[in-house]
């Protein structure tokens, strides 16, 4: 990979960390005032749907779009890829905006059909926050808009800076407002910080504008390669529904101890695989057009060493030390020690989505490089039917522990069936060097998780800050002197911007 590549992928991961504090904040925020009572009940699962139908319309967009939108420029020119972009811009603010009113107008009749055991109070706060929520829809789908657009250019600070600023604005909006609205400041606090993120993101949409539909040859084939996705979509992507579904039927706090539990692993995931997958996207659109078979398995490899760098000290650190890093984030206030325990235990559990989400969403990317839509969708299809069926199943007997459960062997499944196939269609070479990067990175996070053990047992205030600045830093010197590339990388990449910040400074003498 490129040495810009890389600087754009810790450009992306300082960002998603910095993301990934906030949401944490946010949550800190929503648990001390709200807890897991009626009101993050409703929140969680108001939060649901409007997420859902984002993520089937919108979600697989840049996967359609992005290589159409570069093939047109290569071939006919800027303008005339322009004349896509404001196609499907203007037509996806005209139906998620449809769509985003019929929810706040339908909001009671939907919420009671989706959470049948529900009781009075439950529904009742439900409908006060998804008519707020529904607004998602509208402001989430243009955000993925805007942000492939910028992809398409291989420009990213926007689109790392919009969403961060826009959870600042939430976390903010939440603790002034709170008092006086209760769980509808929480709501409408993530719609302001994701209109903000609109804004931020918006220049370049807005310099090209055009109030134009043309329903052209790269529109048409642009919908081809998206059909599949939604048509897909529109079945795995229930998943959120089936698990608030099943969890209405059980004790009051279920869902928003799945709520919890789950948009921590969110952060999570955006922090390991937001910035490498953005990146490489791109440049392995590039590599096929151009038919550089050899340099589309040397990304792949590099991904895929990249993953195993990021995700082995963070799997295995959540399923180890769950309950502590829970306790010191949220236990205060309405956030109660058996809240700490379900969560800690569900986010354990969340292990394993972690490790194949991420995966997956890399070889799903590597699929949709090549134009190949149908694969991921067939896959993903058939591992969800696999984990509906599994929560159907465990649900009832052992609860939401059951649901999360079956959740994690779902995004397992998925991830291992893509990579399967993606090595008979791509051949050898792509998995270069992984072996060694998953043995390099296991033993520097024994080593890592081994210390910051001893650190959560010192009995210190909130030691998972202390535990974590601790293990990060063993992992790097264990890496860095079992050689690993990732490390090696980062050093020589500090130590080259001190040589040139003392070069610099010596000339001004």
């Amino acid at each position: 990979m490129p040495t810009s590549s890389l600087k754009s992928v810790s450009l992306l991961s300082l960002c998603s960390l910095g993301q990934m504090f906030l949401q944490f904040a946010f949550q800190v925020v929503l648990a001390k005032h709200f807890g897991a009572g009626v009101a993050m009940d409703a929140f969680a699962a108001g939060m649901a749907l409007p997420i859902v139908i984002c993520t089937t319309l919108v979600g697989s967009l840049g996967y359609s779009f992005v290589p159409i939108f570069l093939e047109r420029m290569h071939e006919a020119g800027e303008e005339e890829a322009w004349k896509l972009a404001n196609s499907v811009g203007l037509l996806l603010f005209l139906i998620t905006g449809g769509i985003s009113v019929g929810g706040c107008l339908l909001a009671e009749p939907i919420m009671r059909s989706l959470h049948p055991g529900f009781s009075a109070e439950q529904l009742h706060e439900t409908v006060r926050v998804f008519q707020i929520l529904s607004w998602l829809t509208l402001a989430n789908s243009m955000t993925t808009f805007l942000q492939a657009l910028y992809h398409s250019y291989q420009r990213y600070t926007p689109t790392a800076i919009g969403p961060l600023a826009g959870v600042a604005l939430t976390v903010v909006w939440t603790i002034l407002l709170h008092e006086e609205w209760g769980i509808l400041a929480g709501a409408s606090g993530v719609v302001a910080g994701a209109v903000l993120g609109n804004l931020i993101q918006s220049p370049l949409y807005l310099r090209h504008f055009k109030l134009q539909i043309s329903f052209d040859a790269s529109f048409k084939k642009c919908m081809r390669l998206l059909g599949p996705l939604i048509i897909g979509a529109l079945y795995y992507n229930l998943d959120p529904l089936v698990d608030r579904y099943l969890a209405s039927k059980m004790s009051e706090g279920s869902i928003a101890h799945l709520g919890y539990a789950w948009r921590l692993i969110n952060g999570v995931l955006i922090l390991c695989t937001s910035g490498l997958s953005i990146v490489i996207f791109p440049v392995l659109i590039q590599h096929f057009v151009a038919g550089k078979e050899l340099e589309t398995r040397k990304e792949i490899a590099f991904a895929i060493r990249f993953l195993a760098f990021i995700l082995m000290p963070v799997g295995l650190g959540l399923a180890c030390f769950s309950r502590p890093i829970v306790h010191d984030l949220f236990e205060r206030g309405q956030f109660e020690t058996s809240d700490t325990a379900a969560v800690a235990l569900l986010l354990a559990i969340y292990a394993g989505v972690v490790i194949g989400a991420s995966l997956g969403e890399i070889s799903a990317k590597i699929f949709f490089a090549i134009q190949d839509t149908w694969t991921p969708v067939i896959i993903k299809s058939v591992g969800f039917t696999v984990g509906a069926v599994l929560k159907i199943i465990l649900g009832p007997e052992h609860g939401v522990e059951g649901i999360v459960l079956a959740t994690s062997v779902y995004y397992i499944l998925n991830s291992v069936i893509q990579l399967i196939v993606i090595r008979k269609r791509l051949g050898p070479g792509m998995y270069a060097g992984v072996p060694g990067a998953l043995l390099r990175s296991f033993v520097a996070s024994a080593v890592a998780l081994s210390v910051a053990w001893f650190v959560f047992n010192a009995e210190i205030p909130y030691a998972s800050i202390p535990a974590i600045l601790v293990s990060i830093i063993c992992y790097a010197v264990v890496t860095w002197l079992l050689k690993d590339e990732f490390t090696l990388k980062f050093v020589e990449a500090v130590r080259s911007g001190r040589s040139s910040t003392t070069a610099s400074t010596e000339a001004d003498e």
